[in-house]
């Protein structure tokens, strides 16, 4: 049986809805196809770069379109998922991977909720969790020093930004900058080596090099922690709690390796 699934905008997302996709096809004995809907076609390098050319197919048996975000569709077929995307060599074993986004997210007003925002000493609390060397930091931010009424207004994300397309809900401009500024300040202590400007797949596969994880809620570091065999991940307890009874189970993870920071 052949599946067709949508891809939405994020290549997180798209990790998600391909896996769910290829696993029941699989099962059936067919493949799968995919139809990209709101901007999402910059998906195929990606994917690509992992090893996995997406195909079209105009006459599918099933077509599906979700996000499949449930932790349960997939831990029990985590090895089979894993042979689909090219290895990646465990090199960093003693130092930490923190996989910081922001980028759109700080914009947001949901962001500074009072039960929702993440103070940057949250953030220390949760590095202290694990033993290392050297902390790594993988971010979206474009620049990593403190930011400006001027460069904020260079920025643009995947969803937008003051420089960019606009978010609906979109915070005040000072709080952006105090909120990141205070951010940089605390991480910097750690005199982390940052990456940045870099592409998804390279990003994915410099996660995946880790053995050990630390991020927020972000569903692409999820799959690279899922997909990297770490021996200790620390992930974000409350997820996504703004969402209410739409919030995912994907911090609840029943893995040795799995932690709840918060």
């Amino acid at each position: 049986m052949n599946i067709q699934i949508e891809f939405t905008n994020g290549i997180g997302n798209n990790l998600f809805q391909y896996i769910y996709a290829r696993l029941i096809a699989e099962d059936k004995g067919g493949g799968v196809s995919v139809v990209f809907k709101d901007g999402s076609e910059y998906a195929k390098g990606f994917f690509s770069q992992q090893g996995i050319q997406l195909k079209t197919l105009d006459n599918p048996d099933q077509k599906l379109s979700g996000y499949f975000e449930d932790y349960n569709f997939y831990i029990n077929h985590i090895d089979q998922i894993r042979s689909w995307f090219k290895p990646v060599e465990k090199i960093n074993t003693k130092d930490l991977v923190f996989h910081l986004r922001l980028g759109d997210r700080l914009f947001m007003k949901e962001t500074y909720r009072w039960d929702i925002k993440i103070e940057p000493f949250q953030y220390v609390e949760a590095i202290h969790k694990f033993d290392f060397n050297r902390l790594h930091i993988v971010t979206d931010m474009k620049v990593w020093q403190h930011l400006t009424e001027k460069s904020l207004s260079n920025m643009c994300f995947h969803r937008g930004g003051p420089g960019g397309t606009l978010i609906k809900n979109h915070a005040n401009d000072r709080e952006a900058i105090e909120y990141f500024n205070a951010i940089f300040d605390t991480l910097n202590e750690f005199k982390p080596i940052v990456r940045r400007n870099c592409s998804i797949s390279d990003d994915f596969d410099y996660m995946r090099s880790f053995g050990q994880i630390l991020f927020q809620h972000s569903t692409l570091a999820w799959w690279a922690a899922m997909l990297s065999k770490a021996s200790r991940v620390g992930v974000y307890g409350p997820w996504r709690p703004q969402k209410g009874s739409n919030n995912k189970n994907l911090s609840q993870v029943k893995l040795p390796a799995w932690f709840q920071w918060f």
